[in-house]
Protein backbone atom coordinates (compact mmCIF):
# COMPACT_ATOMS: atom_id res chain seq x y z
CA UNK A 1 0.00 0.00 0.00
CA UNK A 2 1.62 3.26 -0.72
CA UNK A 3 2.24 5.62 1.86
CA UNK A 4 1.63 9.53 1.37
CA UNK A 5 1.59 12.65 4.12
CA UNK A 6 -1.16 14.88 3.39
CA UNK A 7 1.00 17.63 5.33
CA UNK A 8 3.38 17.58 1.84
CA UNK A 9 0.36 17.56 -0.50
CA UNK A 10 -0.96 20.63 1.22
CA UNK A 11 2.26 22.61 1.71
CA UNK A 12 3.43 21.59 -2.24
CA UNK A 13 -0.40 22.57 -2.76
CA UNK A 14 0.29 25.91 -1.39
CA UNK A 15 3.38 26.60 -2.71
CA UNK A 16 2.18 26.02 -5.96
CA UNK A 17 -0.99 28.01 -5.79
CA UNK A 18 1.92 31.06 -4.64
CA UNK A 19 3.69 30.41 -7.40
CA UNK A 20 0.76 30.69 -9.99
CA UNK A 21 -0.43 33.85 -7.83
CA UNK A 22 3.09 35.07 -8.25
CA UNK A 23 3.04 34.94 -12.29
CA UNK A 24 -0.52 35.87 -12.28
CA UNK A 25 0.01 39.59 -10.88
CA UNK A 26 3.77 40.33 -11.76
CA UNK A 27 2.10 43.69 -13.99
CA UNK A 28 -0.17 44.52 -11.93
CA UNK A 29 -0.48 47.82 -9.89
CA UNK A 30 -1.98 49.38 -7.03
CA UNK A 31 -4.77 52.07 -8.89
CA UNK A 32 -6.53 54.97 -6.42
CA UNK A 33 -10.02 55.17 -6.06
CA UNK A 34 -11.70 58.05 -8.32
CA UNK A 35 -13.66 60.51 -5.98
CA UNK A 36 -17.60 61.51 -7.27
CA UNK A 37 -17.02 64.96 -9.59
CA UNK A 38 -13.85 64.74 -10.61
CA UNK A 39 -12.49 65.77 -14.04
CA UNK A 40 -11.29 62.56 -15.70
CA UNK A 41 -10.77 61.10 -19.01
CA UNK A 42 -12.61 57.82 -19.74
CA UNK A 43 -11.44 55.09 -22.46
CA UNK A 44 -13.99 55.09 -25.50
CA UNK A 45 -14.78 51.44 -27.24
CA UNK A 46 -12.55 52.88 -29.74
CA UNK A 47 -9.85 53.19 -27.43
CA UNK A 48 -9.66 56.88 -27.52
CA UNK A 49 -9.51 58.88 -24.11
CA UNK A 50 -12.25 61.55 -23.51
CA UNK A 51 -13.16 63.56 -21.27
CA UNK A 52 -15.28 62.94 -18.83
CA UNK A 53 -16.50 63.43 -15.57
CA UNK A 54 -17.17 60.69 -12.53
CA UNK A 55 -20.24 60.52 -11.22
CA UNK A 56 -20.02 57.89 -8.40
CA UNK A 57 -18.95 54.23 -7.41
CA UNK A 58 -21.07 51.71 -8.70
CA UNK A 59 -18.99 48.69 -7.52
CA UNK A 60 -15.38 48.34 -6.49
CA UNK A 61 -13.56 49.50 -9.24
CA UNK A 62 -16.45 50.34 -11.15
CA UNK A 63 -17.76 53.54 -11.92
CA UNK A 64 -20.56 55.31 -13.85
CA UNK A 65 -19.01 58.29 -15.48
CA UNK A 66 -20.91 61.53 -18.14
CA UNK A 67 -19.10 61.15 -21.08
CA UNK A 68 -20.37 63.82 -23.98
CA UNK A 69 -23.78 64.08 -22.30
CA UNK A 70 -24.21 60.29 -22.09
CA UNK A 71 -23.90 58.35 -18.92
CA UNK A 72 -21.43 55.51 -19.16
CA UNK A 73 -19.99 52.58 -16.65
CA UNK A 74 -16.96 52.22 -16.74
CA UNK A 75 -13.77 50.04 -14.77
CA UNK A 76 -11.13 51.73 -13.18
CA UNK A 77 -8.54 50.20 -15.49
CA UNK A 78 -10.12 52.54 -18.27
CA UNK A 79 -10.28 55.60 -16.51
CA UNK A 80 -7.23 57.99 -16.06
CA UNK A 81 -7.50 60.61 -13.39
CA UNK A 82 -5.10 63.08 -14.97
CA UNK A 83 -2.75 64.78 -12.01
CA UNK A 84 -2.30 67.85 -14.11
CA UNK A 85 -4.80 70.22 -14.90
CA UNK A 86 -8.50 69.09 -15.42
CA UNK A 87 -8.62 70.83 -18.98
CA UNK A 88 -5.61 69.15 -20.40
CA UNK A 89 -4.24 71.18 -23.72
CA UNK A 90 -5.99 69.16 -26.74
CA UNK A 91 -2.35 69.33 -28.82
CA UNK A 92 -0.71 67.43 -25.51
CA UNK A 93 -0.31 63.49 -26.41
CA UNK A 94 -2.09 61.97 -23.41
CA UNK A 95 0.82 59.29 -23.33
CA UNK A 96 4.53 59.39 -23.38
CA UNK A 97 7.18 59.89 -20.92
CA UNK A 98 6.08 63.59 -19.79
CA UNK A 99 2.10 61.99 -18.67
CA UNK A 100 0.92 58.55 -17.79
CA UNK A 101 -2.35 57.20 -17.74
CA UNK A 102 -2.06 56.43 -13.97
CA UNK A 103 -1.53 59.41 -11.41
CA UNK A 104 2.12 58.84 -9.80
CA UNK A 105 1.07 59.66 -6.23
CA UNK A 106 -1.50 56.73 -6.30
CA UNK A 107 0.33 53.65 -7.69
CA UNK A 108 1.59 51.81 -5.40
CA UNK A 109 3.93 48.81 -5.65
CA UNK A 110 2.61 45.77 -7.12
CA UNK A 111 0.41 43.40 -5.11
CA UNK A 112 3.43 40.74 -4.99
CA UNK A 113 5.23 39.39 -2.34
CA UNK A 114 9.03 40.75 -1.53
CA UNK A 115 10.31 37.62 -3.26
CA UNK A 116 9.33 38.48 -6.83
CA UNK A 117 11.39 41.56 -6.90
CA UNK A 118 14.51 39.40 -5.88
CA UNK A 119 14.01 36.93 -8.77
CA UNK A 120 13.89 40.39 -10.98
CA UNK A 121 17.71 41.55 -9.77
CA UNK A 122 19.82 39.42 -11.86
CA UNK A 123 20.97 40.57 -15.14
CA UNK A 124 19.98 39.76 -17.99
CA UNK A 125 21.69 37.19 -20.00
CA UNK A 126 22.37 37.61 -24.05
CA UNK A 127 23.08 34.12 -26.15
CA UNK A 128 26.61 34.52 -27.47
CA UNK A 129 25.93 32.17 -30.01
CA UNK A 130 26.79 33.38 -33.86
CA UNK A 131 24.34 34.37 -35.83
CA UNK A 132 23.86 33.67 -39.57
CA UNK A 133 21.57 34.49 -42.09
CA UNK A 134 19.39 31.54 -43.61
CA UNK A 135 21.28 29.79 -46.58
CA UNK A 136 18.44 30.74 -48.99
CA UNK A 137 20.21 34.32 -48.71
CA UNK A 138 23.17 33.19 -49.16
CA UNK A 139 23.85 34.16 -52.78
CA UNK A 140 21.29 37.41 -52.06
CA UNK A 141 23.50 40.38 -50.75
CA UNK A 142 21.91 42.50 -47.80
CA UNK A 143 22.28 46.47 -47.38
Amino acid sequence: MPEFSLDNDAAELCAQKERQRRYFNRGKRVLCPVKAGEAIRARSPTGTWKPAECLREVAPRSYEVLVHGAVRRRSRKDIWAPAASPDPDPETPLFGPASSPVEADCVGEPALPSSVHEDSAQPLRRSTRERRPPERFKDFILS
